[in-house]
Formats: structure tokens, sequence, C-alpha cells
């Protein structure tokens, strides 16, 4: 379970450091329940709730595949929020 306070390195697809972010707070929801206002705070794609629901609908989908159980909108996720501390946004 992530923990405030800790500090995290951020690599790209080819393993290189990029920066080093810092968890703020963590909190717990349901995939249905995630909020605009978090999925801009990730800062992917356009930032939209839509586009974090349909990439991220992927990811959980495929990560429940592997673990053989059923994706729904009712599972519970660990969101992490953090502020980056060194590198790219820093």
């Amino acid at each position: 379970m992530p923990i405030a306070g800790h500090l995290l390195v951020v690599t790209d697809w080819n393993g290189e450091p990029t920066s080093i972010v810092e968890i703020t707070a963590v909190s717990e929801c349901k995939y249905a329940d995630v909020t605009a206002e978090f999925a801009c705070s990730e800062g992917e794609g356009d930032r939209s709730l839509d586009w974090w629901r349909a990439a991220h609908w992927d990811f959980f989908s495929n990560e429940c595949q592997a673990a053989e159980i059923e994706a729904n909108e009712d599972m519970m996720l660990i969101l992490e929020h953090f502020q980056v501390v060194h590198g790219a946004a820093a």
C-alpha cells in the first residue's frame, strides 16, 4: 500500500529516470467514482475524465484478466496523489 511522504523515481519506457515524485495522499475509491479533478491531476492524455476512464479501463481490465477476476465499475482502486519534487515538471 502506498504511503504519503514516500518518494518514487519515475522512469520512461526505457527504464531511464525522468523525475522524482512524492506521494502526498492515498485514497480508496470505486472505479466509477473517480473524479474529473483526480483525472486532471494525473496529467495524462487530455487530462479529461473520459480520457482517464478509457485508458485506465484498458489497463485495469488487462490486470484483472491476468488475475482471473472480473473488472467492473465497482472495483476498488487505490488512488495516489503526488507532486513532482525533481525533474520533468518540478
